[in-house]
C-alpha cells in the first residue's frame, strides 16, 4: 500500500508517502553514494554489499527494483577473506569502479557494472587491519586509505601502466602503542594536497608527490560523542578550503592554501563556521556544492542543514535551511554535478532522497540566501510515513483519523474540522 499527498491545483507530489515493506524489501543502510557523471542517476552501495542505480524516470514509472533502486551488481564472494562487515566504500570519479574494505581483509576494487568480459576484482594488500576510510583522487589514478593499523597509504592504481601496485606508499605510520588513531582522510580536487585527521582533533596536510608534511594544525578541534568517528573532512571544489565537521556539532573552515604557503597554522587557527547545536550532535557528512558557495551537512540529530556563503572576502556563512524527517543519521551527501542546486542524501534509515534547492526570490536577498526552500524531489520509498514540516492548510479529503496520523508524523496544523 502506498499513500501520497498531492497539491490539489498542480497535482504535484508533496511527500514520499507510505509503503508497506515486504519480507524481501527490508531496508538496509546505504554506506556510500555518487551521482553518475551526467547527473541523471545515482549509484549506491549498502550494508548488504549490493550496488544499485537510482533513476528518476524508472522510479516514476514504478519500476527499478527494491524501493526504486535497480540492481547493478554485488560484492559477494566465496572467498572468506572478504565476507565480513563492510567498513567503508568509495566510487571512482568515472563511476566504473568501487573500492570496498572489509574486516581484516585487503581493499577490493570491483566493477560497478560488470559484464561478461569484466576482469575479476583486484585486491590491494598492505594494510594489516580493517580500512576505515578511503577516497579517490579526482583523476582516478590514486586511492588514499586509512586503517586501524594506524597507517595511511596511497595506492597507484595504474602503476607501471598495468595492474594496481601492492603495498601502496605509506604516508603516515603511527606506533602501535600510540594512543592516537587516524580518523579520516581527504584528497584535494587539484591533486596537490592530502589531509589526514587524527583522533586528537588535529589535521595534517601532505604533499602527495614528495610525501612530505606541509603543515599541521595546532588547534585540537572539539571531540566527544561516539567513539567510532570524530572528524569529517571535505575540500572545497577549488581546493583552497577544507571543511572539518566534529563530534561536538561544529564545522570549521580552514584556508589550507594560505596555511600551506605560510607553513605554520599557530598564528591563525581554523575559524569556527558555526556551532550547530548545544551538546554532542556529531557531524556525520559534509559536501560542498560544485560552485563552492553552499555546504550541505548531515548530523546525528537526523537533520540536514544547508549553509550559504554570505561573503567570500570575510568567509562568513549562515544556515539558511534545516531538512527534517529522517529516521536515522545521515551517512553521505553528494551534489549533482550537472543539475544546479540539487543534492542527494543517504540515511541510516535506508533512504536515498534527492532534494532541490530554491535560492529564494529575485533580488538582493538571493545573494544572502534569504527565502531558501529545500524540497523533496524524488527518492526511495521508506516504508515509514513521514510528514515533517508539512502544512495541512487547505488539504481536502482527509478524515479526522488521517489528520491525526499526519500530525503525529510531523505535519504542522491545528486539528480543525
Amino acid at each position: 500500500m502506498k499513500v501520497r499527498l498531492r497539491d490539489f491545483n498542480s497535482n504535484e507530489s508533496m511527500s514520499s508517502g507510505l509503503e508497506a515493506p515486504s519480507p524481501q524489501d527490508q531496508r538496509v543502510s546505504i554506506v556510500a553514494l555518487a551521482y553518475t557523471l551526467d547527473g541523471g542517476a545515482i549509484y549506491t552501495i549498502d550494508d548488504d554489499l549490493i550496488i544499485r542505480r537510482w533513476d528518476r524516470e524508472a522510479l516514476a514509472a514504478g519500476g527499478g527494483g527494491v524501493g526504486g533502486g535497480l540492481f547493478m551488481s554485488d560484492l559477494y564472494t566465496e572467498d572468506l577473506e572478504d565476507m565480513f562487515f563492510l567498513w567503508c566504500a568509495a566510487f571512482s570519479p568515472d563511476r566504473r569502479q568501487i573500492a570496498a574494505s572489509f574486516d581484516e581483509g585487503p581493499i577490493r576494487l570491483a566493477s560497478v557494472q560488470p559484464g561478461p568480459d569484466t576482469a575479476p576484482a583486484t585486491r590491494l594488500r598492505g594494510h594489516l587491519r580493517a580500512v576505515t576510510t578511503m577516497t579517490y583522487s579526482s583523476c582516478g589514478r590514486w586511492l588514499l586509505s586509512a586503517c586501524l593499523d594506524k597507517a595511511v597509504r596511497l595506492w597507484d592504481l595504474h602503476e607501471d601502466g598495468s595492474a594496481p601496485g601492492q603495498g601502496g606508499h605509506v604516508f603516515v605510520q603511527l606506533e602501535e602503542s600510540d594512543p592516537v588513531d587516524i580518523e579520516t582522510v581527504a584528497f584535494s580536487p587539484t591533486g596537490h594536497q592530502l589531509a589526514v585527521g587524527f583522533t586528537t582533533g588535529t589535521v595534517s596536510l601532505f604533499d602527495p608527490v614528495s610525501m612530505a608534511l606541509v603543515v599541521a594544525s595546532k588547534k585540537k578541534l572539539q571531540a566527544g560523542g561516539r567513539d567510532d568517528r570524530r572528524l569529517v573532512l571535505k575540500y572545497s571544489p577549488s581546493g583552497l578550503q577544507l571543511a572539518m565537521g566534529t563530534a561536538a556539532g561544529s564545522i570549521y573552515l580552514w584556508n589550507v592554501a594560505q596555511s600551506a604557503a605560510e607553513g605554520d597554522t599557530e598564528k591563525e587557527e581554523p575559524g569556527v563556521l558555526v556551532q550547530l547545536l548545544e551538546g554532542p550532535q556529531e557531524i556525520s557528512a559534509l559536501a560542498y556544492s560544485p560552485c563552492g558557495t553552499w555546504i550541505a551537512s548531515g548530523s546525528m540529530d537526523e537533520t540536514v542543514r544547508l549553509w550559504h556563503r554570505q561573503s567570500e572576502e570575510e568567509n562568513t556563512w549562515s544556515c539558511v535551511s534545516v531538512v527534517r524527517g529522517f529516521f536515522g543519521f545521515i551517512r553521505d551527501i553528494a551534489w549533482n554535478p550537472v543539475v544546479p542546486m540539487e543534492f542527494v542524501t543517504a540515511c541510516k534509515d535506508g533512504s536515498v532522497r534527492v532534494w532541490g534547492v530554491s535560492p529564494g526570490v529575485e533580488g538582493e536577498g538571493v545573494s544572502k540566501g534569504e527565502g531558501v526552500e529545500v524540497r523533496f524531489l524524488w527518492g526511495s520509498d521508506l516504508g515509514i510515513l513521514c510528514a515533517a514540516d508539512m502544512k495541512l492548510e487547505g488539504v481536502v479529503g482527509l478524515d479526522l483519523m488521517n489528520r491525526k496520523l499526519l500530525v503525529q508524523r510531523g505535519a504542522v496544523v491545528a486539528l480543525e474540522a
